[in-house]
Parts: structure tokens; C-alpha cells; sequence
């Protein structure tokens, strides 16, 4: 037996570290993203993934168990991240029907800043197993339900019309921001392609809220 052998097998010499993967959990979600909005996600695999990453399809379990699971914190993020900003604005000392703008233009900007997140957030629900897709539908109730407060407010002040039901209202009024992740896409010929995200954002709100201002 060569020296060399006898040390590495001595107990007493401490185990060489393992070489800590360089890619974060964080990254490893946003791979996916990435992957499951440009195939989709029932034709994506875990291996296609670990694939994409540039790590061993092991490496890839120990941080998530399942595919659908990697879905459903994508779905969680999205959420999360869309009541942090319209939280935000809602916080503002402003008039109410400049707070209610705000949060349809955050809504919209929301969107478009976040194209791969809410390509897959808007055509991926169905693959949700429960109890991940209600509690998906419990955040976006949630969600609604801030803004919903703020027509409420201007309805009872007399600056929005009385038959109009507020939780319907902001639904339809942030399907309209939402659909842009359709429309919009960086770079495309269109007739309003110098428009910016703001420029998209800010008329968004403002057609919206002319349709619901006695």
C-alpha cells in the first residue's frame, strides 16, 4: 500500500469538503421558467431541465421532488411578487382614484417586466394538482381583493358608479394589463412598438378606469 493511499484512508484525516454546487435554487427556477415557457410544460422533462442547468438529474431532486412542484413555486413567486408591488402602492398617502391608477399601471408593468414568469402563470394552471391550485386561487382572490377594497372606497365616495360590482370590475380591468404578455413582445413589428412599458402601462390604466368613473 503506497503512502499516498494510507493517508487518504487514515480516519483521522478530515474528509475532503464536497464541492458545493455553483447553482443557487433561485437559478434553477428561473431555468425553468425559461425552458417550460419556450416548450411547455407537460413536454418538458426534469432530465430536459437538468439538461438546460448543466447539473446531474439528482442534483436536480434534492431540491425539488417533483416537476410539478418546481411549477408550483413558480406560480407562488409570481404571486408573491404581484402583492408586493400593488401592496406597495396601495400603502400611498394619494387620493383614492390615483392610488386605484397606480395599481392597474403596476398590474400592467408587472406583466411586461416579468414576459416568461406569466407566459407560463397564464397557460399552465390546469397542470396545478390541489391542494397547489387552490391555494393559488386563494392569492389571486387575495390579490383582487386588495384592489376590489379601493373601488369599494370610490364607489361609496360617488366618484365610481353605483352598479358597478367591484370585484368584477378589477378583474376585468387587470385582464386587460394581463393580456399583454400576448401582444407585447420586445422587438416586434408593430405599429406601436416605440411605445414603452410605461407608455403601455399608463394608457392601460387610464382606459379603464374612463370606463368605470361616473
Amino acid at each position: 500500500m503506497t503512502t499516498e493511499t494510507q493517508a487518504s484512508s487514515d480516519p483521522k484525516r478530515p474528509a475532503p469538503r464536497r464541492r458545493k454546487s455553483r447553482h443557487t435554487r433561485e437559478e434553477m427556477l428561473t431555468q425553468a421558467a425559461e425552458l417550460f415557457a419556450e416548450r411547455g410544460y407537460r413536454v418538458t422533462s426534469l432530465s430536459d431541465l437538468a439538461d438546460r442547468i448543466g447539473i446531474a438529474k439528482a442534483t436536480l431532486f434534492h431540491h425539488f421532488r417533483t416537476k410539478e412542484e418546481i411549477l408550483f413555486e413558480l406560480y407562488t413567486q409570481a404571486m408573491e411578487l404581484a402583492t408586493a408591488r400593488i401592496r406597495a402602492v396601495d400603502q400611498s398617502d394619494d387620493e383614492p382614484s390615483v392610488v386605484l391608477r397606480g395599481m392597474f399601471r403596476e398590474h400592467t408593468l408587472l406583466i411586461l417586466d416579468n414576459r416568461t414568469l406569466f407566459t407560463i402563470f397564464f397557460s399552465e394552471e390546469s397542470e396545478l394538482t390541489e391542494p397547489h391550485a387552490a391555494a393559488v386561487r386563494t392569492q389571486q382572490a387575495d390579490y383582487i381583493n386588495i384592489i376590489a377594497a379601493r373601488v369599494s372606497q370610490l364607489i361609496d365616495s360617488g366618484k365610481i358608479k353605483r352598479s358597478v360590482h367591484p370585484r368584477l370590475a378589477v378583474q376585468i380591468c387587470l385582464g386587460a394589463g394581463s393580456w399583454t404578455y400576448r401582444w407585447v413582445e420586445p422587438g416586434a413589428s408593430r405599429r406601436d412598438a416605440d411605445l414603452s412599458s410605461e407608455e403601455i402601462a399608463s394608457t392601460v390604466a387610464d382606459v379603464m378606469l374612463d370606463g368605470l368613473f361616473d
